[in-house]
């Protein structure tokens, strides 16, 4: 379920800017958990994204950092269900997508390679991202797929209740107009 959200997460190869921080007010991560019986929803609440300089070589550093207490499941007693038998909190309190980019903003779909960790598990992470400009403010969009299996994340629940592997998330961010 947590790792709905980097990948999510973690977003946005960038930029013709200086660098700048965006958190949740600027978009929405939020997908889809499965169950063998029912879909629920899986949102971040809060998120930060960050956006470093252009080092020396054109490239910029790009991170996303979810905290895992605010992954929202649409129950409460699910929620807490997931933090504590999926999640190590107090030692990995976030998610992290952290990619490095070349990329200008342009109509286009662009690909983000980098880090997801979870739960002190590192993977590589692509991200598809579709970038357009709608009146001036450039919007970032895009899906991915967490599997839980990657992170050594524990199927959770009980017979039919019990969480499938995958993840899905998607992302739809503002990006400050120039």
């Amino acid at each position: 379920m947590k790792k709905l959200i980097y990948p999510a997460i973690l977003i946005l190869p960038l930029l013709v800017m200086a660098a700048l921080t965006l958190n949740n007010s600027a978009g929405v991560l939020a997908g889809d958990g499965h169950a063998r019986t029912h879909n629920f929803p899986v949102t971040s609440t809060e998120f930060e994204l960050e956006i470093g300089d252009p080092d020396l070589t054109g490239y910029r550093q790009i991170q996303m950092t979810v905290p895992v207490d605010k992954i929202d499941t649409g129950i409460g007693m699910r929620n807490t269900h997931m933090r504590k038998s999926m999640f190590d909190i107090k030692k990995y309190p976030n998610i992290i997508f952290v990619a490095k980019s070349d990329a200008q903003l342009s109509n286009a779909q662009k690909t983000l390679n980098g880090t997801l960790t979870i739960n002190g598990v590192s993977q590589p992470h692509t991200l598809n991202i579709n970038f357009s400009d709608m009146s001036g403010q450039w919007v970032a969009a895009g899906e991915t797929v967490i599997s839980l299996t990657d992170y050594n994340l524990p199927h959770v629940g009980m017979g039919l209740m019990k969480v499938l592997d995958e993840v899905e998330m998607a992302f739809n961010i503002i990006l400050p107009g120039n």
